[in-house]
């Protein structure tokens, strides 16, 4: 219990001044924490959140948690909160930069203790940041400590989660007698949920007797929407807050459900706090702000030393509490008898008393003070008429300042809301007369186009109330006055003092000629009086700002610098208001080729400089944007110009600097797009060149290597490799089939030099059409060969071609087309196709399985996979990935992989290979643990297909070495 202070008015005020404070003491929500003790030494606190800011479940446990804490007396500046957004970047390599940056943020501060939020928090503490903050104890919540936690060495102390369904439906059924039917609202995201999911089933299975109780954890979120917009007046709605549909798509808690309140036909019934007011009726709720205060509480004991861990795992338990939203069940029609009585019950409107309690005391206060009122009454009247009479001098006065005041002068009474005199300057300023200025409504002479942009009436509320309380308002306001004309003018609005009346006094000054001046400066001052564009002064404060943000941002930008070829040749054969044109008709396409976040500035003469913004992390893909534009704008400037009827043809040599470095200077960056600029012209003009030699030459060598790739589709220089894949016994069961580029003057080429470059061009496309072609026609080979017509081909698919809509049919084509057994086809596909769209990759895969062609899933382990994708994929094979088989001898991390994935394709009714497979140490591990089928070196390096052949006849598989 604690106690609160009830504000009642000021009259309660006075009769605490004249009897003594008057205490009301009511007792406090579960909520209210009490400010608690924190030890001298300063602790630190870290709180680790795997989400982003913004989700309202966690963003309330948090605040809950670290508001307790400073209510305890810790300073903010002590307690440290880390949102990882792990859901959003669940890769690997993310997790180790978020390790290593929270390494390099608390390697000189010492964490006294960690508080965590849900299982991916908890998972990433424990295994990508297992040797961080290894003393302090780690407070977890709602997440069950994993089996491995315990062999961390850590000290926890784990906050139950405990919600009463049970209990729930008893309340609803109560409130609503005539409910018949349950719709529990469940999710389908990974174990976790799928256990508490069977959980409420197992809770709620003593209700099947007198209730029908449905589940949507095989829906959508889309088949759940659906469900509740059509379900019948006998039934309630009872959400467990899914995280996860069974399509894997994710949506707040928080979010869905208050969708799922608005639009559903039945009441809601919630199994957390966050939920109830808005849409939800309530329930025996987990309430988050409660936890979050209790387990601050826990926290502050802990800091003191008035909890001591001497268990490795200490549990809390959070009760949970019967809360219901009023207006809800008023609006569900709820028999509100059967409300718990222990019930917490939010937007309740007040009893008879409790609104008339204020009026019951101060009727008493009035009447204790009556008699002092009316010895301050006659005080305050005598005073009155005294001021009455100056104020009515001051008007007098007032009258006369305004009819010789220099400026447009309005009074306006702000109670009546129109003008109650004016002056001859307004009438002179607006053009017309006195009586119709004073029948204009407020803002009647405002134009529309406001310099603030806002209209006069979003903001003249705001300026007459600071004005009636005693702030002078100084804006600049475009008026239109009667005959059309817009002017600029300073308005000054003061309160007038007056007797009974809200008086406002508008003075008007007309700076238009002032602010056309200003412009004019600023006009001359930042842009080319020629062209328009902004001149060397506004290029360099732009580029500063552009600096600064690109090395916070750490995304790169470009400088451009762009001289007209042969200038002075047309400026001394044509004249200079020629060349004048042709620099205007240059800036306008030059500014056609940029977006909107980029600058084109002139320098003078023929020398103009582009600055493009946010062209990507990598300086490669930085400059390649920047060459893209750099070759648009070439091909703009080359194209004829109409110079006053005379067609002249002209080019423009570019040079190029990027920038994004803390260090960049900006008169650096000038001089190095000079110089690229002068190296351009150097090389034949109508050209562009990089300031980086290396980047220069990348860029080159990619330019240079797209256009050979393309010239080999077009002359078919590639070929197949193929790889055996062997047995435990050394039998050859099948190949892959493996490209290579023949280079006419480089040799061959791995596809790791060229398959990226082919994804991103769109060459994939044919290349990969053409390897599966090639394979099918071996396949009809091998068919009539004994030693070799038992193979099985496996052929990789990259993610784009097979995300083509024609991808089925353009494989059964093959198939068709070369007279191919699909049953000898094996198509390899990369984890990478899980992560969009996955009903229709799964479609595409079932369609071609049920014509004979199989799959495997290539370099499993290192993707995006999802036990609950993979158990629905028509697969044949999994493919460890040799980065888990290179170091079998020397990590234990990987063999323990390298089990987890033979288990998990035993479990699937899936077999299973190893590629990378090179040594006899690795088979032999690989085997122990029951992996009987290889790929590698150890066997046989990639062989063109005669030695292939060859191989098949004589080969000798090194089974003892």
């Amino acid at each position: 219990m604690s106690i609160r202070f009830v504000k009642i008015g000021c009259w309660h005020r006075l009769v605490s001044m004249l009897f003594g404070s008057y205490l009301i003491l009511t007792v406090s929500s579960p909520l209210t924490a009490a400010p608690l003790e924190v030890p001298s030494a300063k602790p630190h606190v870290l709180v680790l959140d795997h989400v982003g800011l913004g989700r309202t479940g966690h963003d309330l446990y948090i605040n809950s948690f670290t508001s307790t804490l400073i209510a305890g007396g810790m300073s903010s500046e002590d307690i440290f909160v880390e949102y990882l957004d792990l859901g959003r970047n669940p890769g690997k390599q993310y997790r180790l930069l978020q390790q290593q940056l929270l390494t390099q943020k608390y390697s000189k501060r010492s964490i006294d203790l960690v508080f965590v939020l849900q299982p991916p928090t908890l998972d990433f503490l424990l295994q990508d940041a297992a040797d961080l903050f290894h003393g302090a104890p780690v407070l977890v919540v709602l997440a069950p400590l994993p089996d491995d936690a315990l062999s961390s060495g850590r000290r926890f102390v784990l906050q139950s989660q405990k919600q009463d369904f049970f209990a729930t439906v008893k309340y609803a059924t109560q409130l609503f007698p005539e409910t018949k039917a349950v719709l529990v609202l469940a999710g389908n995201g990974g174990p976790a949920e799928t256990a508490r999911v069977q959980a409420i089933k197992t809770e709620l299975a003593r209700w099947k007797d007198t209730l029908s109780i449905t589940y949507t954890d095989h829906m959508t979120y889309a088949e759940m929407e659906r469900t509740v917009v059509t379900l019948p007046p006998d039934t309630i709605v009872l959400s467990a807050s899914p995280l996860q549909d069974v399509s894997g798509r994710s949506i707040p808690p928080a979010e869905f459900g208050a969708r799922i309140a608005k639009i559903s036909k039945a009441p809601m019934f919630v199994a957390y706090d966050s939920l109830i007011g808005v849409g939800a009726v309530g329930g025996s709720v987990f309430s988050i702000k409660q936890a979050g205060v209790r387990i601050g509480t826990e926290a502050l004991d802990i800091l003191n030393g008035k909890l001591v861990l001497k268990d490795q795992v200490t549990i809390i338990d959070t009760i949970p509490i019967a809360m219901f939203d009023w207006l809800q069940l008023i609006r569900w029609g709820a028999d509100l008898d059967q409300l718990p009585a222990d019930a917490v019950i939010i937007n309740r409107p007040k009893s008879l008393w409790e609104h008339n309690r204020a009026a019951v005391m101060l009727a008493i206060a009035a009447f204790i003070t009556l008699f002092s009122l009316i010895a301050l009454l006659l005080l305050q009247i005598r005073r009155k008429y005294r001021t009455e009479e100056a104020l009515l001098a001051s008007e007098e006065r007032f009258r006369t300042l305004v009819e010789h005041a220099p400026e447009a002068i309005l009074v306006y009474d702000a109670d009546q809301q129109r003008f109650v005199n004016t002056n001859l300057n307004a009438e002179k300023l607006f053009g017309c007369s006195r009586e119709a200025l004073l029948n204009s409504q407020p803002g009647q002479f405002y134009s529309l186009n406001q310099l603030d942009g806002k209209a006069v009436d979003d903001t003249a509320p705001q300026n007459n109330t600071a004005a009636l309380a005693g702030v002078q308002v100084v804006t600049e306001r475009m008026i239109r006055t009667a005959d059309g004309q817009n002017l600029t003018c300073e308005v000054r609005l003061v309160k007038l003092p007056s007797i009974g009346k809200n008086l406002l006094r508008a003075s008007f000054v007309d700076i238009t000629q002032r602010k056309l001046a200003e412009a004019k400066i600023e006009q001359l001052a930042f842009y080319d009086p020629l062209t328009g564009q902004p001149n060397r002064r506004l290029l360099l404060n732009r580029l500063q700002q552009a600096v600064s943000a690109s090395a916070r941002s750490q995304r790169h930008g470009a400088l451009l610098f762009l001289d007209i070829d042969h200038f002075k040749m047309l400026n001394d054969t044509l004249g200079h208001d020629k060349g004048d044109l042709l620099l205007k008709e240059v800036a306008r396409r030059l500014d056609s080729c940029l977006r909107m976040v980029d600058t084109a500035a002139r320098l003078g003469g023929d020398e103009f400089v582009v600055m493009l913004e946010d062209l990507g992390e990598e300086p490669l893909d930085a400059a390649i944007q920047a060459e893209s534009v750099g070759e648009d704008i070439l091909a703009a400037l080359c194209r004829p110009y109409d110079l006053g009827g005379r067609e002249y043809r002209s080019s423009a040599s570019i040079g190029i600097a990027l920038f994004g470095r803390y260090d960049d200077n900006m008169d650096e960056l000038l001089k190095r797009a000079d110089l690229a600029m002068y190296q351009a012209k150097a090389a034949g003009r109508n050209n562009l060149r990089f300031f980086d030699p290396e980047i220069q030459a990348a860029a080159t060598a990619r330019s240079e290597m797209e256009a050979d790739l393309r010239e080999a589709v077009r002359l078919g220089e590639f070929i197949v490799h193929f790889q055996p894949q062997v047995d435990h016994e050394g039998f050859i069961a099948g190949a892959e089939a493996l490209i290579r580029w023949q280079h006419p003057t480089q040799g061959l080429i791995s596809p790791a030099q060229f398959v990226p470059l082919a994804e991103e061009t769109g060459l994939i496309l044919p290349i990969g059409s053409w390897v599966l072609e090639t394979a099918c026609e071996q396949l009809v080979v091998w068919a009539n060969q004994p030693n070799a017509a038992h193979l099985i081909l496996a052929v990789n698919v990259s993610v784009r071609q097979f995300l083509q809509e024609d991808f089925v049919e353009e494989v059964l084509s093959v198939i068709r087309r070369t007279g191919a057994d699909p049953t000898r086809l094996k198509l390899e596909l990369t984890e990478s196709l899980l992560v969009d769209d996955v009903d229709h990759t799964i479609s595409k895969m079932c369609e071609l399985k049920a014509r004979g062609v199989s799959f495997a899933l290539d370099d499993f382990g290192t993707g995006y996979s999802s036990l609950a994708y993979l158990k629905r994929l028509p697969l044949e094979q999994l493919k460890i990935d040799q980065s888990f088989v290179r170091d079998l001898l020397t990590d234990p991390n990987d063999v323990s992989i390298a089990r987890t994935i033979v288990a998990l394709a035993n479990s699937l009714g899936l077999s299973v290979i190893a590629e990378g497979v090179e040594t006899a140490g690795q088979r032999d591990i690989l085997a122990f643990h029951g992996c009987h089928s290889y790929q590698g070196f150890l066997f046989s390096h990639p062989l063109p297909l005669l030695e292939f052949n060859e191989f098949l006849d004589s080969h000798v598989i090194p089974l003892s070495q």
